[in-house]
């Protein structure tokens, strides 16, 4: 399968990949550099960079044009053009100062336009961290999950009824029983285990057929899952911190994804480069956070 560099910006740690349908670009993080990327899909495009003063985990759009935000003080709204605005801190999420230093870090908008997002410690300390909810309605975050190492990729599966969620260090992809209408996550069991050496699963996304696109990092790949956790496809990539992938074009059938430059001791040329696919198949459209 042909893999391209679609932005050769070597990223310290590239993540989030969101398609903007309105504009027609691509948006992803830099969640060490604290940036926010934009680029058209079109070659000639020039990337648009902003720099934030804090790190940003993950970037959601909002129906108003804003974005909703995982930052590393909290929860953020952004309108356009506008400073975010903190909802929360994590103090006041979890009613105490976390234990060590945590910073936000995957992200994802449920069927129903409400935000999820996790954290991870600085110092990458384990089961420190949590996954938070935040309804967009009543502007309410309520932690779901405690004891989270590295949260990370979150999906709904195309009829809304299985979230996928990520906490990396368990090398696993769980899937839980979803409520669209209440945000009620049930039943969580294992779709996907990772054999030890084959990286840690880090973001996702999910296709029309069902398939749980997983990124895996230290694994230089994106491994796709049959909806009963049947290993189906691989796309390799030439660069081993593979870290989120989700599917973009006016007909969501590429699929891009992200890659870290971080940490490694001897980086290659592409590290931290963004790259685009050609999957096979076609994506979900992803909602926008409802607020």
């Amino acid at each position: 399968m042909t893999v391209e560099v679609f932005d050769g910006h070597a990223c310290e740690l590239g993540e989030g990949p969101v398609w903007d349908d309105r504009s027609g670009e691509l948006i992803w993080v830099d969640i060490l550099r604290a940036q926010v990327h934009r680029r058209a899909l079109r070659t000639e495009a020039v990337r648009t960079t902003e720099t934030f003063p804090d790190a940003v985990g993950c970037v959601a759009l909002r129906d108003n044009g804003g974005w909703a935000m995982a930052t590393a003080a909290g929860p953020a709204l952004r309108s356009p053009g506008g400073d975010p605005q903190l909802v929360a801190t994590y103090t006041d999420l979890d009613g105490a100062a976390p234990p060590t230093p945590v910073r936000g870090n995957d992200g994802g908008v449920d069927p129903a336009g409400r935000l999820w997002f996790g954290t991870i410690a600085w110092d990458m300390t384990p089961e420190v961290a949590s996954l938070y909810r935040l309804d967009p309605h009543t502007g309410r975050t309520v932690r779901i999950l405690s004891g989270i190492s590295v949260s990370n990729g979150l999906g709904w599966s195309p009829d809304g009824a299985t979230m996928y969620f990520i906490d990396s260090p368990t090398r696993r992809v769980d899937a839980f029983d979803y409520d669209a209408a209440t945000g009620n996550a049930t039943r969580r069991r294992a779709l996907a285990v990772m054999p030890e050496g084959a990286g840690l699963p880090d973001g996702c996304c999910v296709d029309r057929d069902g398939g749980v696109w997983v990124a895996m990092f230290g694994g230089g790949c994106v491994l796709r899952f049959a909806a009963d956790g049947t290993l189906n496809h691989r796309i390799d990539l030439p660069t081993p911190q593979v870290t989120s992938c989700a599917f973009v074009g006016a007909d969501l059938d590429r699929l891009a994804v992200t890659t870290a430059a971080a940490d490694l001791p001897d980086p290659d040329a592409v590290a931290g480069a963004t790259f685009l696919a050609d999957p096979g198949v076609r994506g979900l459209a992803v909602p926008r956070f409802a607020g």
